[in-house]
């Protein structure tokens, strides 16, 4: 310190007094910013750590948004085509292109949806390798098979994948012979079955009874879920006697040819003794059922021999929910009509929601005068039971008008 008697020519010049003010302050500063800027670091670290987990969140929430987008476009284009199909006649195949950058089990659950509206797996299979690869290694889009070129149906579509022509009919791949259908059989891997036996003429009848021949034993007859062989000409005699039939596990869906033969009671026996989820019966030329289906709840009956028949293949369906039933028979339903009213044996069908007569092909022939009181007399019971019909539709022979009581 300085006092005012001093002479300032006696203080020691080596001594900067601003020099060891400055010297000080840096002393403090100094270890303050040292600090600061780790703290700085450490906010910027955690900072660019939690923008790239935003990036990252963000990137795939979008790879997410895109395949959710795709999924829509390939259900609404199957949609469309379908609608077309129906209304207008056309025969249209949806035009897809790679979807790129999507993991491959996601492209494999998207391809589902496709097939599931109605389209052709072909149509996967053909657009890129990634796609045929992805398509051709998951089972579940080749599980609808049709054996049999011929009959009734939409045009056959053909796509052309490895240099050889494929064809489909919607989502149902086509085979007309043994090495198509191996083929198909092989692309389906272990999944479920739907198949279809179309062959009206004895002169395609040879790949047709082979295949049926097949599925009929395991382990193909195991993965049957669908089998519709009403278009299907399977003579007498193609099943050997000896040649056991079955089991049926999985079988959901049996639609029969209209013209009876011998192995339908036979194949009717195993599906009703190895099946217990069976919930859709169509039964063409059957002209008696010897055995009980208790899980059914949708039937269809052409060409049925009388109402007797009807009645008692009725009480062997006891959940029953739809009835679908035609016949040429000018007198068939009088009795039928009466047996749903009657109130001196159990309720026949109790669960019946929906029952159609005739449709736009076989008109229910029975005459007017006599059915319309009945069925007046039925929609008003089944209410008052606590019972009503969701839909009670006849279609009459002597004009095309649709009459709906319900």
């Amino acid at each position: 310190m300085i006092t005012s008697g001093t002479d300032i020519s006696t203080l020691n010049p080596s001594i900067d007094p601003q020099g060891e003010i400055e010297s000080a302050i840096r002393a403090i500063v100094e270890p303050l910013e040292t600090e600061s800027k780790k703290e700085i670091e450490a906010i910027k670290l955690k900072a660019q750590a939690h923008r790239s987990e935003l990036e990252k969140q963000i990137r795939l929430s979008r790879d997410i948004e895109q395949a959710d987008i795709q999924v829509c476009k390939i259900r609404l284009s199957g949609e469309i085509a379908r609608i077309r199909s129906e209304f207008y006649g056309e025969s249209q195949s949806p035009t897809v292109g790679p979807i790129r950058g999507l993991p491959v089990e996601m492209l494999s659950y998207v391809f589902r949806y496709h097939v599931e509206s109605g389209s052709s797996p072909w149509v996967l299979a053909k657009v890129s390798k990634l796609w045929m690869h992805t398509a051709l290694s998951t089972p579940q889009l080749w599980s609808h098979i049709r054996v049999g070129i011929h009959g009734p149906s939409p045009a056959l579509v053909w796509y052309v994948v490895n240099g050889r022509k494929e064809y489909s009919i919607g989502q149902k791949q086509v085979c007309s012979d043994t090495i198509q259908v191996d083929a198909a059989l092989r692309r389906s891997g272990e999944v479920p079955l739907s198949l279809e036996f179309a062959c009206p003429d004895w002169n395609q009848h040879s790949v047709v009874n082979s295949t049926f021949l097949k599925i009929l034993n395991p382990p193909l007859s195991h993965r049957v879920q669908s089998l519709n062989i009403v278009d299907a000409y399977i003579p007498n005699g193609t099943i050997p006697d000896d040649t056991p039939i079955g089991p049926f596990p999985r079988l959901l869906s049996l639609k029969l040819p209209k013209n009876p033969n011998d192995w339908v009671n036979r194949l009717l026996k195993a599906v009703s003794e190895t099946s217990h989820s069976l919930q859709v019966i169509s039964l063409g030329g059957v002209r008696y059922l010897a055995h009980a289906f208790p899980t059914v709840e949708d039937l269809t009956l052409e060409y049925p021999q009388n109402d007797e028949m009807i009645i008692a293949i009725l009480k062997s369906m006891p959940r029953i929910r739809k009835v679908t039933i035609s016949s040429y028979n000018q007198e068939f339903g009088l009795e039928l009509l009466e047996r749903f009213l009657s109130g001196s044996e159990p309720l026949l069908c109790p669960n019946l929601e929906v029952l159609l007569l005739g449709d736009e092909f076989h008109r229910f022939s029975l005459p007017k005068g006599k059915a319309a009181p009945l069925v007046k007399k039925l929609v008003k019971v089944r209410q008052q039971i606590g019972k009503p019909l969701r839909e009670l539709t006849i279609h009459w022979n002597f004009r095309s008008e649709v009459v709906n009581y319900a």
